[in-house]
């Protein structure tokens, strides 16, 4: 079985530990990240892409969608996975957000 291909979105300190399972997990391939800090695309050494925006990290052919955002940016992002059809993994999807994804 080939490896899901993931994008992860939030590359702070959640979103690099969340890099070093899927990096140590012999079923997922860590392909992009997003993260607002970035100020330009690019490559990392070991090849995975990484973009200051998620609209460029979902233009990726991913399997599955790692959601590690603050609050603000959470529900477009995840939306924006799952109207591609993406799995998806949201770290902070506590039921009293949830109606942000119902507005």
């Amino acid at each position: 079985m080939k490896p899901l291909s993931v994008g992860l979105a939030g590359y702070g300190v959640e979103g690099k530990q969340r890099r070093t399972c899927i990096d140590q997990h012999p079923q997922l391939r860590l392909t992009a990240v997003c993260d607002q800090l970035f100020t330009n695309s690019g490559v990392f050494p070991d090849g995975v892409c990484f973009y200051p925006d998620y609209k460029q990290l979902l233009a990726k052919q991913l399997d599955v969608l790692l959601v590690c955002l603050t609050n603000d940016l959470l529900s477009a992002v995840t939306i924006a996975g799952l109207e591609r059809g993406l799995h998806y993994f949201v770290k902070n999807c506590r039921p009293a957000k949830l109606k942000i994804f119902f507005q």
